[in-house]
């Protein structure tokens, strides 16, 4: 059976065609049969058209955040609506300091009113003004577009950023500020972390830090995957924008719910400017899909190893 669009498919939808020959092999009713790579394409064919049909009738549950919840944030939901309902849903209207991990489940992306770049989360967040501008909205509709799988919003962002994980890194991380540990307790490490970035900033920093990154905690788990913590203030408490990095040679109990802590990335920004931060929490976040590349990390003996492993995130 010839098939034209074989290699066509196999070029360029080569993870729908491994889908459809993986599918094959496990099912008993083609196991008395050998197909060919042309009936294989013509099944991945049936799987891209189901594919396009669930991503038709599927909608996006979307919390939209304001300053307050109320006033202008019914406006942003109104509009949001009008224009997007037929991709979205809108789950829930929330004030900032509403933010909390039962807010956040099933959600697939955020649209906020307010600058929420001091906090990270592990989904996409478009940041707009309460009238959502006809760019701010073609920004979302091209996004929801190119969405095919839970990281294809954030490689959308990624696809649009404006500096390199490499031109900022150096900016942000330390060989200072970079520590290997073992049998060590949280309170130990957040401490250490937050000393190794205070040498320049005034005599309160260290408390602040402290206190900011249990008030940020308390809003909504900094935890991402099983192994990696990204604490971080509720905002910006230093002059200096940095990144502490602290590598767990054997298991940090964070807190019950989370034991085995691997690596964490102890995150302080900058009161005056913050210039490439997105890209580099992006690339954190998408280590959290990688765990050869953490256990690669883990096994860094020292900054210069860790800083070549940490490009590798974003060329994979």
């Amino acid at each position: 059976m010839e098939n034209p669009l074989t290699t066509e498919i196999q070029a360029n939808y080569q993870e729908m065609y491994q889908l459809a020959e993986q599918v094959i092999t496990t099912m008993p009713t083609f196991q008395s049969f050998s197909l060919t790579p042309n009936e294989i394409a013509y099944i991945a064919l049936h799987f891209m058209a189901a594919k396009e049909r669930y991503k038709e009738q599927r909608k996006y549950n979307v919390l939209v955040i304001c300053a307050t919840g109320y006033g202008s944030a019914q406006m942003l939901k109104s509009r949001i609506e009008n224009e997007l309902g037929n991709l979205i849903s809108i789950t829930d209207v929330i004030g900032y300091y509403e933010i909390n991990d039962e807010k956040l489940k099933g959600i697939d992306f955020i649209v906020s009113s307010i600058d929420l770049s001091n906090l990270i989360f592990n989904i996409p967040v478009f940041t707009v003004s309460v009238f959502l501008t006809d760019e701010e909205l073609q920004e979302i509709k091209h996004s929801i577009s190119h969405l095919n799988t839970s990281t294809s919003l954030r490689k959308m962002e990624d696809e649009t950023s404006e500096l390199s994980v490499r031109e900022v890194f150096d900016d942000y991380f330390s060989k200072e500020a970079f520590f290997i540990l073992s049998n060590v307790s949280k309170d130990e490490v957040l401490r250490k972390l937050v000393k190794s970035i205070s040498k320049h900033e005034n005599d309160q920093f260290e408390k602040r830090m402290l206190d900011m990154m249990k008030q940020r905690e308390a809003m909504s788990s900094i935890i991402f995957g099983e192994h990696i913590a990204v604490p971080h203030p509720m905002k910006a408490v230093g002059s200096k924008h940095h990144f502490a990095v602290a590598l767990i040679q054997d298991e940090l109990l964070w807190d019950d719910q989370y034991p085995s802590i691997k690596i964490v990335f102890l995150m302080s920004m900058s009161i005056h400017e913050n210039d490439g931060l997105p890209e580099l929490t992006s690339a954190i976040v998408d280590l959290v899909d990688e765990p050869d590349l953490q256990e690669q990390m883990l096994a860094c003996q020292s900054f210069e190893e860790f800083r070549t492993l940490f490009f590798k995130i974003k060329e994979r």
